[in-house]
């Protein structure tokens, strides 16, 4: 994250003509931020260290609200292909063939998922929506009880071997020293 004081650095770069290169060595980053950040906010014409600092800050905020909460209508579509049994990756190649032009009707399937995890405990068994593995329940994450590591072996307790399969005559790969080695003829 830059600060302010960079923001200014690299406004004062570019006025001065400086390459991105010299801007970043000057403010200690890598020249690929100090890149970035030109080219999001204005290019190295419009560049304003201020403004930089305020979009910044406004894509910095949290919570952000879900797309699927700010639009009804696209959450009414998603709730019904989910209640018929669609998976969230389903719902969201649907609604990216069938509106191809129109960017308010796309949803990512982490969109989706996001938007399905952060509802309240059951309520989507009240909204009549099937996980795919036939839940109705979120699954709590971490282990669970009957999940224990096992521990190790201590050397005593481990089974001994008779042979090893590389030590093992049968093998046609692997001769023994008193065996004579057959010379295979190519064949034809």
């Amino acid at each position: 994250m830059l600060s302010a004081g960079d923001r200014e650095e690299i406004s004062r770069g570019l006025a001065q003509g400086q390459a991105g290169v010299v801007i970043a060595a000057r403010i200690g980053r890598h020249p690929s931020v100090v890149s970035r950040e030109i080219t999001r906010h204005g290019g190295r014409d419009r560049y304003r260290a201020s403004r930089a600092g305020r979009v910044a800050a406004w894509a910095r905020r949290r919570p952000k609200t879900r797309k699927l909460d700010a639009d009804p209508g696209l959450r009414a579509q998603v709730l019904a292909r989910l209640r018929a049994g669609y998976s969230p990756d389903q719902v969201a190649g649907r609604l990216r063939h069938e509106h191809p032009a129109e960017q308010a009707c796309r949803v990512s399937h982490e969109a989706i998922y996001s938007w399905i995890y952060a509802l309240p405990k059951g309520e989507l068994a009240r909204q009549g929506i099937l996980l795919r593995s036939g839940r109705t329940h979120r699954r709590p994450r971490g282990r669970s009880a009957s999940t224990s590591p096992k521990a190790p072996r201590s050397p005593t307790t481990r089974p001994t071997s008779t042979s090893s399969p590389a030590n093992s005559t049968t093998d046609p790969g692997v001769h023994s020293a008193t065996e004579p080695q057959q010379k295979s003829s190519p064949t034809f």
